[in-house]
């Protein structure tokens, strides 16, 4: 009975088992901040700027998906810890051709781990840039608050397509918030 046990738990690759209830945690939180993130930005937008935007629903989605696929990446990348690790290695990769079909999806793997570090890291950098300026107007929008004043956003006409000379009966943009339209959103 003990044997059986040691040979069972030395075939099990705990770096890899840990790794990938890192990942699934990081893919939890990823989902759930980016989705309640995105939903408060539609809020924020439709009350502030008087804008509905469509696609940011799309983008909820993509989230998901990319969460699902790092999910199942991780899954992927635990089986092959399984079979590359301890006695299950001699057992399954036993002919010449399946030890050179191992190391080949091992090698890939790793690849597409790589890669996805590199992209991550680019999402994180600018999910960084994202929420300074998130941050920075929620700043902005606290200290109107506070002071009864108003913010002018004639500086930001050009990123925001603003134009002076727009004829009065069309929507647009407000130029100018004052905090009874900062407060809406915050709550």
């Amino acid at each position: 009975m003990g044997e059986c046990c040691q040979s069972c738990m030395a075939r099990i690759p705990y770096a890899t088992l840990i790794a990938t209830l890192m990942c699934l945690l990081g893919v939890g939180i990823f989902c759930f901040t980016m989705y309640r993130g995105a939903s408060l930005t539609v809020i924020m937008v439709d009350q502030v700027f008087h804008l509905r935007l469509i696609w940011i629903e799309a983008v909820q989605m993509i989230f998901v998906i990319i969460g699902a696929g790092m999910a199942a990446l991780g899954f992927m990348i635990l089986f092959v810890g399984f079979l590359a690790t301890g006695a299950t290695r001699y057992k399954v990769y036993r002919a010449w051709r399946s030890r050179v079909g191992g190391r080949i999806s091992c090698a890939v793997l790793m690849g597409i781990t790589y890669l996805l570090n590199f992209v991550w890291s680019l999402i994180l950098c600018f999910l960084v840039v994202v929420t300074f300026i998130y941050t920075m107007f929620w700043n902005m929008c606290t200290s109107v608050e506070h002071s009864q004043s108003c913010i002018d956003l004639t500086q930001f006409r050009k990123p925001l397509n603003i134009h002076k000379d727009k004829p009065s009966n069309t929507t647009s943009i407000p130029q100018i918030l004052c905090s009874r339209q900062t407060r809406n959103w915050r709550t």
